[in-house]
């Protein structure tokens, strides 16, 4: 920018020192490099990018096309009750705009129209220069296509990320020159999900896509845009976007805190039934009761060795009066134990539980044994809810672990898991009572009081499956949310409240799967992953988040960010599923509490807020 001063230096020391001669020369000079500048500033004030207001209208005039429309361009005001019209996305009204729609264009829009226009002005009537055009005035995550129909129409499809309701409507309107005049524009296709191909047979690109990756194309005065999802698990009904089904019954414990049985293809929002508080969704693995008549220790099905069993001796958990009283025999030498019938399992985890309350006594020792080389687990004391000894490895059974879980009521679901070997194929869960000491003794009368045994294959126990005289079997709890109207291919943030009863990385909270190694997962021991490239580490919290966009991805776990990356996206997923990969494996084995999907990649700052 030109100064005063750089003429007015230029004067010799002779006259420079002369203050009426200079204020002579910056008077004749000033107004002349105020022009200067004037007219230096003219291509940047005008500059298309740059313009804004009065001179933006210039640039319009030129180019020839107003800022004002014909007629009002309706549906498109700002409003935080309308999907696509929110933050970001709908028209602010102007003072003097009428309420039945826009009548002048603010600036961006302003700018892409003019853009358009000198496309038009410099277009040579093809309909391949029609889409270069397109591509000009469309961000690079929307993708435009035309197709001639020999009729003298064409129809124009738009995939991809969906422009805002004000673009539509000037696209429509007739406001963006794209076609001869003669041709007539019979249809306008626009993907029903952002960022997906419109559904069409026999192509695959960024345009048009078959199955699982296609989103069926719609009128664009129809266009739902992607929006935000929210789900309450804490209480029900569930959502009627999650579709659920288990084709077998399953249990849970009641809001009163009592065990009861669920008809199949319903959910099972399970309580604890001790705070009786909600605990969420339970959601589940197929899993398999390899004992029979696990309610009834009495049975014959349960062998006993120096012990007996007292039928209806308790109030059971499920509220019947079927719980056993195992007692140990009086003066009896050698070993006292009541061992439930043999469960087929070779090299694999193996998990027994069974409920128990203290009567007279209180501790037991709760095992796994193939009734021939070895016999392990744990010893429990249900009056301090504690394992007050683990059994070492032996040469079948190895990592020992247990738990024991307050029920309610006095009772306590007690529970041993070991990796089963190779030395034969049998398994039954025994118990062996003790004393108040700790030692195998007993007196024929006193004991503890067990019901609700189980005995399955898998790390942890599930949620009771009652058997009588044959095994049974409980199906997968199967939750997911089609991908819809509501979905964004190219951005967005997931965020689930869960508690899994084993925490790991195959147990997953959330996952937009799209296929092996891609899919968008929030894990329950905390890790989230995106692709399979971005892998935050395990992290304990219950609260987690992952957001993402292409590039860039982070995560958030109990208020504060656990890792970043810069991933690619994964294929355009087949759902947005609860608690399992993909409705049939790696499930959650726990409860979902609340989940939660923004159609954009929140910051940081909003992961931590969201996950606190």
């Amino acid at each position: 920018m030109a100064d005063i001063s750089d003429y007015t230096g230029l004067i010799t020391t002779e006259h420079s020192d002369k203050p009426k001669y200079m204020a002579m020369v910056e008077a004749v000079v000033q107004p002349m490099v105020d022009a200067l500048n004037a007219s230096q500033g003219m291509p940047a004030d005008f500059d298309l990018d740059l313009a804004i207001g009065a001179q933006l209208d210039v640039v319009g005039l030129w180019v020839g096309i107003s800022r004002n429309v014909n007629a009002p361009l309706s549906g498109v005001y700002f409003s935080l009750d309308v999907v696509g019209l929110g933050f970001d996305q709908g028209a602010w009204k102007g003072p003097f705009d009428p309420d039945t729609g826009i009548i002048s264009l603010d600036d961006e829009t302003y700018r892409i129209l003019i853009r358009a226009k000198i496309g038009a002005n410099r277009w040579d009537g093809t309909l391949g220069q029609s889409k270069q055009i397109l591509d000009l005035i469309f961000s690079g995550d929307t993708h435009v296509f035309i197709e001639d129909r020999q009729d003298m129409s064409i129809l124009l499809g738009i995939s991809g990320e969906i422009p805002s309701a004000v673009f539509l409507a000037l696209l429509t309107g007739g406001y963006i020159p794209i076609k001869p005049e003669g041709v007539r524009m019979s249809v306008y296709v626009v993907t029903s999900v952002s960022g997906a191909p419109i559904f069409g047979f026999d192509m695959n690109n960024e345009y048009v896509a078959g199955f699982d990756v296609g989103a069926w194309g719609g009128n664009p005065d129809n266009v739902v845009y992607p929006q935000p999802l929210a789900f309450e698990f804490t209480s029900g009904p569930l959502d009627s976007l999650i579709t659920f089904s288990r084709t077998d019954v399953g249990t849970r414990f009641n809001a009163s805190g009592v065990l009861e049985t669920v008809a199949a293809n319903l959910p099972r929002f399970d309580y604890d039934p001790v705070s009786l508080q909600p605990r969420g969704l339970l959601i589940e693995e197929q899993r398999a009761n390899l004992i029979l008549q696990s309610a009834n220790l009495a049975d014959a099905a349960w062998t006993k060795s120096n012990a007996t069993v007292t039928a209806g001796a308790a109030l059971a958990p499920d509220g019947t009066m079927t719980a056993g009283k195992v007692i140990g025999a009086s003066g009896a030498s050698g070993s006292r134990f009541v061992a439930s019938t043999a469960g087929n399992v070779s090299n694999a985890v193996v998990t027994g539980s069974i409920f128990v309350k203290a009567a007279e006594y209180s501790k037991l020792r709760l095992n796994l044994s193939n009734f021939a080389t070895d016999s392990r687990g744990v010893y429990i004391d249900v009056a301090t809810a504690s394992i007050y000894q683990i059994d070492t490895n032996g040469p079948d059974f190895s990592n020992i672990s247990g738990s024991v879980v307050n029920c309610g009521n006095g009772w306590y679901r007690c529970t041993v898991t070991a990796m089963k070997g190779t030395a034969n194929t049998v398994v039954r869960l025994a118990l062996d009572p003790k004393d108040n000491s700790g030692a195998s003794a007993g007196d024929g009368t006193s004991g503890f009081y067990a019901w609700g045994g189980q005995l399955e294959i898998g790390n942890g126990a599930t949620s009771l499956i009652p058997t009588t005289s044959s095994q049974a079997a409980r199906a997968a709890d199967i939750a997911f949310v089609p991908i819809s109207t509501w979905f964004n291919n190219l951005e967005g943030t997931v965020q689930a409240k869960y508690q899994a009863q084993v925490p790991a990385q195959t147990n997953r909270v959330a996952s937009l799967f799209s296929s092996v190694g891609q899919m968008i997962a929030i894990d329950s021991n905390g890790q989230c992953e995106v692709d399979g490239t971005f892998v935050s580490p395990p992290s304990v919290g219950g609260n987690a988040a992952v957001a993402f966009k292409a590039g860039d991805a982070a995560a958030a776990v109990a208020g504060a960010i656990t890792g970043a990356g810069t991933p690619a996206l994964p294929d355009f997923p087949k759902a947005l599923y609860l608690g399992s990969l993909d409705g049939q494996s790696q499930f959650l084995n726990g409860w979902l509490k609340q989940l939660t999907y923004q159609p954009s990649r929140l910051g940081n700052s909003d992961l931590i807020a969201l996950t606190t």
